[in-house]
């Protein structure tokens, strides 16, 4: 016997390398010299990662499970600035290829954290401003008759919890 034409193919049961079937098939007489032709397995087809980021938890899954892959929603959620509560923030892996059935963690956002604003009202606009962005608070300014003075005279929020980023006005006099 002679090896004839090899073909490659994905199977999801047998590794790579490993002869799936021949042709003439084992048994049949065949006059000597006659090619046999292989199809040998390529392993499991590659399947692309989804990337799922910044969805909604329920359309997220619904994702992954159509590619053929297992969603697997990690026990803790963590505040994140930018994506809002109960979509991804977070994959693993993020991308690549895994087999059929392969598994893809998904961290679910809480949103962004709460953090108290403090009053800074009768309080210098420069100080009040740096000790605002340092809470992790974008800072507008809104300056009255110019600003003179450089005193606060009105806030908006104070004192109370809004989410991390938030923007918050300070009227200067």
């Amino acid at each position: 016997m002679a090896l004839g034409k090899v073909s490659e193919t994905f199977d999801e049961s047998e590794p790579a390398g490993t002869v799936l079937a021949q042709a003439p098939r084992s048994g049949n007489p065949v006059r000597h010299g006659t090619p046999v032709d292989l199809t040998v397995s390529k392993g499991p087809q590659p399947i692309p990662v989804p990337d799922v980021r910044g969805q909604n938890q329920a359309d997220a899954v619904k994702a992954i499970e159509a590619a053929g892959l297992k969603a697997v929603v990690a026990p803790e959620t963590v505040n994140d600035r930018k994506v809002p509560e109960g979509a991804v923030v977070a994959q693993d892996p993020a991308s690549g290829n895994l087999t059929k059935g392969g598994s893809v963690t998904l961290t679910i956002s809480k949103g962004p954290r709460l953090v108290e604003v403090p009053s800074f009202i009768g309080q210098q606009a420069d100080e009040a401003e740096a000790a605002l962005r340092e809470l992790g608070f974008e800072v507008q300014v809104n300056d009255i008759l110019g600003g003179f003075f450089g005193t606060v005279r009105d806030q908006d929020p104070v004192n109370e919890e809004v989410p991390e980023g938030s923007v918050v006005t300070l009227t200067v006099v």
